[in-house]
């Protein structure tokens, strides 16, 4: 579905900037829970996604049935990233051999992972991960990747478009700044898919000084059409610090200072003066639905 069409079922005027503050990471610890929750109730946060194989799933599943209008996907992960917190795969490990490491852990980056998974295993696990969402009582409104395993190569990227239109559900995708092969592949998207022109990240070059700057410029130069800008809230305390620890970014301090600069009144006054029309996957699927 294209932008024009996007915008004018999400009720914004035409040329509209469209934007999804979306929070990744729900359920990697209690302390990132806490602070997407926070933001998705204060409406500073539209959208987020939880990591069904990590230990606070069911912190998130609880949240979810209380809260059913959160716009809450999954995003799907096939990594595990950190050096003393680890976690695997929801389907049978002999299943899914090719996706974890001689402990039993999803490989520790996308380059390994990209080395070592068998594509059929890899739907095995992402087909688990949404079924044990749903046995869980959640309902996910979209689904997206973890560290973008799914974007590193066509075969991947094809397996979560079918996921997706097997189970129904919306998933990440951009026209502009991504891989060539998701470009390519997302001409054979369906006529109702709804696909982001861009999707924005604080990255490994933003340092957690600058991410109120960082955020700020994103303000000032979105562009017409529907953006996705990803987060990744924390509470700096702890926990979040032993699980995140060696980290510059993405680690504690900087994902509270994430957490900081997206609920600050500064950011929302700046989204409301560039006339920012905000939007989750939940508003967009069902403005579709209806005019299909």
């Amino acid at each position: 579905m294209t932008s024009q069409e996007l915008t004018y079922l999400a009720g914004a005027n035409a040329g509209a900037k469209l934007l999804i503050i979306h929070a990744d990471d729900l359920a990697l610890s209690h302390s990132v829970n806490e602070a997407i929750f926070a933001g998705l109730k204060e409406g500073r946060i539209s959208s987020a996604s939880v990591m069904v194989p990590c230990p606070w799933m069911p912190e998130v599943a609880v949240f979810a049935k209380s809260h059913p209008n959160m716009d809450l996907g999954i995003h799907l992960t096939l990594t595990s990233e950190f050096s003393g917190y680890r976690w695997g795969p929801v389907a049978p490990v002999d299943c899914v051999a090719s996706l974890v490491d001689a402990n039993g852990y999803f490989w520790q980056d996308t380059s390994q992972f990209l080395v070592n998974a068998k594509p059929q295993e890899v739907e095995i696990e992402l087909r688990a991960q949404i079924t044990r969402a749903l046995q869980m009582g959640f309902r996910p409104t979209h689904l997206d990747s973890h560290m973008f395993a799914l974007f590193q190569s066509p075969e991947l990227f094809m397996i979560f478009m079918k996921v997706a239109h097997d189970y129904d559900l919306p998933y990440l995708a951009a026209r502009t700044g991504a891989p060539s092969h998701m470009l390519n592949l997302l001409e054979h998207a369906y006529s109702y898919d709804i696909i982001a022109d861009r999707i924005i990240m604080a990255d490994d070059n933003v340092s957690t000084g600058k991410l109120r700057e960082w955020y700020m410029h994103a303000a000032k130069a979105l562009e017409p059409g529907l953006t996705q800008l990803i987060v990744h809230p924390g509470i700096n305390n702890t926990e979040l610090a032993s699980i995140t620890q060696g980290r510059r970014s993405f680690g504690s301090a900087w994902r509270e200072q994430d957490f900081k600069t997206v609920l600050c009144s500064e950011f929302a006054e700046l989204l409301n003066k560039e006339k920012v029309f905000q939007v989750n996957w939940s508003m967009l699927s069902k403005a579709v639905a209806q005019a299909i």
